[in-house]
């Protein structure tokens, strides 16, 4: 038993159990650097793709930033869809009128201000918002 346990003993028992302060213990070993300038991560072709299109869109909107004044011939193309500032603007207010119910708004005054209500009919295609039903809640200045 003594002989055996002798043999096969860990041979290299005292260098493993050399205390801290005895090697001199710099901290854990610190990753071996690429001198290849290449990040830590693989790269894959398509995150590539998607920063190459990225850069080009970004390049894009920087080049009409730094030109914003354009010709003719570029703006053609979307005069040509959707027509010029004032067609735009005149078809706005065309389909405001179709989205109307007929009747004008009236106009009720009371003791202090003149206030715009409209008909029935103006009333049924106004949309409620959450603002419009707490607007007294909002606007007054005394909390009980």
């Amino acid at each position: 038993m003594r002989v055996s346990s002798t043999l096969y003993r860990n041979l290299n028992k005292i260098h493993w159990d050399r205390r801290a302060w005895q090697i001199g213990y710099r901290g854990p070993p610190l990753p071996q650097q690429k001198a290849t300038g290449r990040p830590h991560r693989p790269i894959h072709r398509g995150s590539v793709e998607l920063l190459r299109s990225n850069l080009a869109r970004e390049y894009n909107v920087m080049r009409h930033l730094a030109n914003p004044y354009l010709n003719e011939e570029a703006e053609a193309p979307y005069v040509q869809q959707f027509g010029n500032v004032k067609e735009v603007v005149e078809k706005e207010i065309e389909l405001k009128k179709q989205t109307r119910m007929p009747g004008d708004v009236k106009q009720v005054t009371n003791n202090t201000v003149p206030k715009l209500y409209g008909n029935y009919g103006n009333l049924l295609h106004k949309h409620r918002t959450v603002e419009d039903s707490l607007f007294q809640l909002v606007r007054r200045e005394r909390w009980d």
